[in-house]
């Protein structure tokens, strides 16, 4: 069950071999705060990641046959090294991307170090409801889910296949997509169409799925949406770590068809990867792999049903509200949520997200994954246990009934403003910059990131104009006690472009 990749370092571990060879600490068992003993190097029999052809090969391969993919690659520097990796194959240097804005700003550091030219892709934001489907019957059930949908702000919903089709129409020069599906929230965008339409264009496909390892190993049932390994996007970028039990840092890389060319993605591979990958990792990799594989059919089955149970429970909440996918998938900008993020809403409480967060943790001891404006993010995974669901639900009843008329109603949510781009990331950087007040900053070019993290996504990016728009997003952020990263100091300064006051 713990799969041969670290079965094998078990074994050799308990043999006689005396290590003349790095790692430095010679597995030597006085060491006891991390796992000596299985910690190797590219000795003789462990293959080698960069050029693998024996039980390294075999992991991967694994893997493959488990998701669906053509081929796999382990990533043991996490999704981050597979989307740098991944828009480098897929794009030509000075090349032009068709580039989803609500990406991680490991793509945006691709854009960067390819002098790539983006043209974003814009998601349709949350909130209204839209005619997809009939609200629930009786007046009251359709009142109450079209106010919790009108208070859903600040959550990206999909890309639009349309989108994509009017950008790549525009743009013959774009060689390759990337999007983010599902998003932090999970949020998943129709890949199916998307693929086709991107294919029909003669470009390369680029998904980052970090969020989504589970997607696609519960086939047979329809609770989760399908995973974009098999809805024909070319890359597929998944952090194990996040939603399956690997740890921390392991990630995989799935490609699909010929249209990549799959030696310069083991070049660029080689090159944002580390030449000396753990196998503490990479076994913890494999041995993720084999026991999903061989426990999928009831850890879904229960987790289907812990999740299913969750929110029918929540649905009575009064105050706060759970951002349920039956609701999710009525609302303009969203095709389907995955059940997995739990985004739990402030609703008509009054409270800021940073506060509900900040209540889960110091109350109930629940840790949440991310406060954003309105709401926080709990994720959860198939090895997520009752109890922990039931002190979750504790925790949104005994919150629920409490309320600050002063709170949140004041305040309003503005979109992430569309950038004005006045030059690029790279001239950004070799332009002369200068520290200037944040709020004297408007008109000003950026010369740095701004950006909440987690999820990660920048909000200003090198070369970006600072207009009104943003800085009453950063105020906005502010008031709900949110921390931008990025900036001079405590960040009330900002770097710009010297002398460039547009």
């Amino acid at each position: 069950m713990n799969g041969p990749l670290l079965e094998k370092l078990q074994k050799y571990a308990a043999s006689q071999s005396y290590p003349f060879h790095m790692p430095g600490h010679k597995r030597n068992p006085e060491i006891s705060y991390f796992p000596v003993h299985i910690d190797l190097t590219e000795i003789d029999g462990f293959d080698n990641l960069h050029h693998p052809e024996g039980i390294l090969k075999e992991a991967q391969e694994r893997a493959a046959q488990l998701y669906g993919s053509s081929e796999c690659f382990f990533l043991v520097n996490g999704s981050t090294c597979g989307i740098l990796a991944a828009i480098s194959a897929a794009v030509p240097k000075n090349g032009r991307l068709a580039f989803a804005r609500n990406s991680h700003k490991a793509a945006y550091h691709a854009v960067f170090l390819r002098d790539l030219q983006p043209e974003y892709l814009y998601p349709k934001m949350a909130g209204t409801c839209g005619n997809k489907q009939k609200g629930p019957k009786g007046r009251n059930d359709r009142a109450l889910m079209e106010d919790r949908i009108g208070s859903v702000r600040g959550i990206c919903g999909e890309i639009k296949p349309e989108e994509v089709e009017k950008t790549l129409k525009r743009c013959p020069d774009i060689r390759a997509v990337f999007i983010t599906s599902p998003t932090y929230e999970g949020m998943v965008s129709d890949i199916e169409k998307i693929a086709d339409i991107t294919h029909r264009y003669s470009c390369i496909l680029v998904v980052d799925e970090a969020h989504g390892s589970h997607l696609g190993l519960d086939r047979e049932n329809d609770f989760f949406p399908k995973s974009a390994v098999s809805c024909g996007a070319d890359l597929v970028i998944q952090s194990l770590h996040k939603t399956l039990p690997a740890p921390t840092q392991t990630a995989v890389l799935h490609v699909n068809g010929d249209r990549v060319d799959r030696e310069k993605l083991r070049t660029f591979l080689q090159i944002y990867q580390t030449s000396s990958p753990s196998y503490v990792l990479m076994a913890a990799m494999d041995a993720c792999i084999n026991y999903v594989s061989n426990n999928k059919n009831e850890l879904f089955k229960i987790y289907r049903e812990r999740l299913a149970c969750f929110y029918k429970q929540a649905d009575s909440l009064c105050s706060l509200f759970v951002l349920s996918p039956q609701m999710a998938e009525k609302m303009d900008g969203i095709w389907r949520m995955d059940p997995s993020k739990i985004c739990i809403f402030s609703g008509n409480s009054g409270f800021t997200g940073d506060k509900l967060y900040q209540m889960f943790l110091q109350e109930f001891h629940l840790q949440m994954e991310m406060a954003a404006g309105a709401y926080v993010l709990a994720m959860t995974s198939v090895m997520d246990t009752q109890s922990g669901f039931d002190c979750l639900l504790y925790a949104l009843g005994e919150v629920d009934c409490r309320a600050d008329k002063e709170g949140l109603h004041n305040i309003t949510f503005p979109d992430i403003p569309k950038p004005r781009i006045v030059m690029t990331q790279s001239q950004a950087e070799i332009e002369k910059k200068a520290a200037v007040s944040l709020m004297e900053s408007q008109g000003f070019v950026s010369a740095e990131y701004r950006y909440i993290y987690p999820p990660g996504v920048p909000v200003l990016v090198p070369g970006e104009q600072i207009t009104s728009e943003v800085l009453e997003l950063f105020s906005c952020y502010e008031q709900c006690g949110l921390t931008m990263l990025g900036g001079q100091g405590d960040g009330k300064k900002i770097m710009v472009v010297e002398n460039k006051n547009v």
